[in-house]
């Protein structure tokens, strides 16, 4: 069956704008076909960092409440949930920045910090990843998961969209998966078996993403069940080849979703096509850090005695760079943006 992908536009930068567009957007992909009816949901939000907002950094207040608005009265119990890894961020601090705890409140629904839940040793062997892959439990077991990404570059991987905000529901020594990002990518999204996606192209992040990008408001709210499709029409969107994002051709080359698939929409993607400034490559790539973890003698040297005190480093450079140039693109935004309101 050929996947489908839906794109609508926000016609107007308000509360009840983005709710309705996602309801439509939802419906028109018709999302309860591919959800358990009367079952616990986990809605998987995306927060790569806690310590400033950034517009088009974490999924945005508004997307999330459309989304549990709609899904409200067909599901049983659901839970917003998030498992902060990067940089010692706090879960609690990235909920109150990002107006989550609220939404949550106003809708009856529960925070749940993925990174304080037991964990289950995955087995991903059958496509290349040679140690367990840690996920959480909840995440494996919840009836229906449902992606909540945003539209974003990504020093690591060029673009980070559904298929990789999954990513964050594992956890372990995370920097040994880049090892093998691709398939481990893969092995975490077969292990959750994520039935639908959401993702908020209302701002997006071009540049330096996914945390020190600038805001770009695109407008838009893609939708499916195959996150493979959903993200491939962002990246052509972004005028970014879905298939020199090496997670996505893994994931799709090894049955996970198609690149291909059938989008219908508000608008066509030649319509909102625009170029994003590419993200510059994360120092620990190209400066061959990473191939030192290969080496079975050095690993823990290099974990221990590097990467845990770089943890440290790279939370004071972010932050430096949110003082100075970040706050300036998150201004510019708050300011002249209806989507301001949401944060207030």
């Amino acid at each position: 069956m050929t996947s489908k992908v839906w794109i609508s536009r926000v016609e107007e930068q308000t509360r009840e704008e983005v709710y309705r567009k996602v309801k439509k957007s939802m419906v028109k992909s018709e999302w309860k076909k591919f959800f358990k009816r009367g079952e616990d949901t986990l809605l998987k939000v995306n927060m790569c960092w806690a310590d400033f907002l950034l517009p088009g950094m974490c999924t945005s207040p508004w997307v999330l409440g459309g989304v549990i608005e709609t899904i409200q009265d067909y599901v049983g119990k659901i839970y917003v949930g998030e498992g902060m890894a990067a940089a010692f961020q706090s879960f609690e601090k990235g909920c109150k920045i990002n107006r989550w705890d609220r939404v949550c409140e106003e809708h009856g629904v529960e925070l749940i910090d993925l990174a304080k839940d037991d964990l289950l040793d995955v087995d991903a062997g059958d496509i290349g990843v040679p140690f367990p892959i840690k996920i959480s439990k909840f995440a494996i077991e919840v009836p229906n998961l449902v992606s909540l990404p945003l539209m974003k570059t990504h020093s690591v991987t060029t673009f980070t969209g559904a298929v990789k905000n999954l990513f964050g529901v594992s956890f372990g020594k995370r920097i040994t998966y880049h090892l093998h990002l691709p398939e481990v990518i893969t092995g975490i999204n077969r292990a959750v078996n994520s039935n639908f996606t959401v993702m908020d192209g209302t701002v997006a992040i071009e540049g330096n993403g996914p945390a020190n990008g600038i805001p770009k408001v695109m407008d838009l709210i893609l939708s499916g069940n195959d996150l493979v499709s959903v993200d491939s029409t962002a990246c052509r969107i972004m005028k970014i080849d879905p298939e020199d994002v090496e997670y996505l051709e893994f994931a799709s080359k090894t049955g996970l979703g198609s690149m291909n698939p059938k989008v219908f929409g508000e608008v066509k993607v030649s319509d909102v096509a625009t170029k994003f400034a590419r993200a510059n490559p994360q120092r620990y790539y190209t400066m061959g850090m990473l191939p030192l973890l290969k080496r079975k003698h050095l690993k823990n040297i290099v974990y221990n005695y590097f990467w845990i005190p770089g943890r440290f480093v790279v939370k004071l450079i972010r932050n430096s760079w949110y003082a100075g140039e970040g706050k300036k693109n998150a201004m510019r935004v708050l300011q002249e943006s209806g989507y301001s309101e949401q944060w207030k």
